[in-house]
């Protein structure tokens, strides 16, 4: 440690300048993501490969501003106090045999990093092997754990490949394929500072793959939990997911249950407007049935799937769907009206929305009748 004392102090500095950045812009980003387009933070290279002195550089794209270190005169003495240390010390045989002792570790430790950053894609790296006696424990440690990041990714893309026959299932793999797009893009960006020397080690990857490895995790665990599900089972899971206390899990649950909805929104909209259920895989909580004839349509034709009932809707609110859907095709089917409905007025919530459709629904069909 005391021999790369240099490395060790810009790096801690440079985390503590990048936590601190992301607690104050944190404080004014408070609202729910529409979508997961950022989910894997990129970490931030600016500081990983800086000299005193320097003033900016820009390489491969990424600009690398030093204005914020300039301006830490106690850190700007720490690093002169070691840049002298390193130059004014005299060279003996011994530190000659410690160099090249680095050497051959630094290169060891690139063609580690090569291989798993393919390992962590889900691709075998068969020269790449954590019972290798000439890898020390502590470095194994960090490999099975970079191993385990390519494991739950070919887990997901498993689960994603799968085929189904669902629109929420289709959303929701939908959605795992972006957050592995998003995956992809973290380790493109590391595997481009990778060829930088300096920029990368086993150490700071596992530091920068701590999140990244938990978000995985989660969305591993959520994945095997919804196969073979459907429609509101489905949209049930996710939202028995999205209750938990940690920040992490709801900022991807959040996202990922909003947008399976969207497909059950579609059809309650078209249902209690128009009176017509379009689901083709039988994912909806009204259920129809097309051999009853228009005698025994108001009884019989249309009931009440409770299975597919989602747990953020409750009885009440789903025969509420229900009867209005089944007012409207009343209506149109067996009375032949075409009338067209009037737009209500947005009310404070949906419960609020739902009963006023409801009673005007109720109101018009008392009226006809």
């Amino acid at each position: 440690m005391l021999k790369v004392r240099l490395e060790t102090l810009q790096f801690l500095y440079a985390l503590a300048d990048t936590a601190s950045t992301e607690r104050h812009h944190e404080s004014f980003n408070r609202t729910l993501p529409a979508s997961s387009a950022s989910s894997f933070d990129i970490p931030s290279f600016s500081l990983l490969s800086v000299q005193p002195g320097a003033s900016s550089t820009k390489e491969n794209g990424l600009s690398h501003n030093t204005s914020h270190i300039k301006s830490s005169q106690s850190l700007q003495k720490l690093l002169h106090y070691t840049n002298g240390d390193r130059t004014s010390a005299s060279t003996t045989p011994n530190d000659n045999n410690e160099e090249m002792a680095l050497i051959k570790r630094d290169t060891d430790e690139s063609r580690l990093l090569r291989e798993l950053l393919f390992g962590m894609q889900g691709i075998e790296t068969p020269r790449l092997s954590a019972n290798d006696s000439n890898i020390d424990r502590c470095t194994r440690t960090l490999i099975n754990r970079f191993l385990e990041c390519g494991w739950l990714y070919e887990k997901i893309r498993k689960i994603i490949n799968t085929p189904t026959t669902s629109l929420v299932g289709q959303a929701f793999a939908a959605n795992l394929s972006s957050e592995l797009r998003e995956y992809h893009r973290l380790i493109s960006v590391i595997e481009q500072q990778e060829n930088l020397p300096g920029m990368v080690s086993l150490k700071k990857l596992h530091v920068w793959m701590c999140t990244p490895i938990q978000r995985l995790k989660c969305l591993a665990a959520i994945a095997d939990s919804c196969q073979s599900r459907k429609g509101g089972q489905l949209l049930s899971i996710l939202y028995m997911h999205s209750q938990h206390g940690d920040p992490l899990q709801q900022s991807i649950l959040y996202p990922l249950l909003y947008n399976c909805t969207i497909p059950i929104r579609d059809m309650i909209v078209e249902w209690i407007c128009n009176g017509i259920i379009n689901d083709p895989y039988q994912e909806f909580f009204v259920s129809t049935d097309k051999m009853v004839g228009e005698e025994k349509l108001w009884y019989d034709k249309y009931t009440l799937r409770v299975p597919m009932v989602p747990t953020f809707i409750n009885m009440e609110q789903a025969k509420k769907i229900w009867i209005t859907g089944k007012s409207i095709n009343f209506l149109r089917v067996v009375c032949k009206d075409r009338t067209i409905l009037q737009t209500l007025q947005t009310p404070a919530s949906c419960n609020d929305r739902l009963s006023s459709f409801f009673i005007f629904e109720n109101r018009f069909f008392c009226d006809f009748l």
